[in-house]
């Protein structure tokens, strides 16, 4: 599994880096590309956790391929891309903290938007849109951490799963 995981990080390197080559500077990002590829990386790496998991649960490969939009299709939603979190009705407004890309969103938000946002009387677009947004409910360190716990949580949660199924 160790071995699967190394292989797997090295891939999704390699697979974010040649997109974010492609995309970054068409679309006009300010940010350290460095920071933004590590955003990246780390949201690609728990997201291949939530995949194992999915994988783990189930015993036909079809069926974890057919749960994978009931997972992908509430990440947009409840990340703020589509509406803004504060649109979203109070008592779905939760499911937004178990979404990885709510706090990889948060962070690309933070190190784009926050050298702009200045403390003048008139309104900040900047600013405005990190309040939208969200961002400023937690330091930047606890979104990083969110971010690594979902990736380890899943992984050794599929583990346990895959161990379990296992028979010798």
């Amino acid at each position: 599994f160790l071995a699967k995981f190394s292989v797997e990080c090295i891939v999704t390197l390699g697979q974010v880096l040649f997109q974010l080559v492609a995309s970054f500077w068409l679309m006009g990002f300010r940010q350290n590309f460095l920071l933004f590829l590590l955003v990246n990386y780390v949201l690609g790496l728990a997201s291949t956790s939530i995949g194992l998991f999915v994988g783990s649960m189930v015993e036909n490969p079809d069926v974890a391929a057919e749960l994978m939009p009931a997972l992908i299709v509430p990440q947009l939603l409840f990340a703020g891309v589509f509406i803004q979190v504060n649109l979203i009705p109070e008592f779905l407004r939760w499911a937004q903290y178990l979404c990885s890309l709510t706090y990889a969103i948060r962070l690309v938000l933070l190190n784009e938007f926050s050298e702009c946002a200045d403390n003048s009387e008139f309104p900040n677009p900047c600013e405005q849109t990190l309040q939208y947004a969200g961002v400023d409910e937690m330091p930047t360190y606890a979104y990083w951490i969110i971010l690594f716990a979902i990736m380890a949580v899943f992984r050794v949660v599929a583990i346990v799963m895959l161990k379990k199924k296992a028979s010798f």
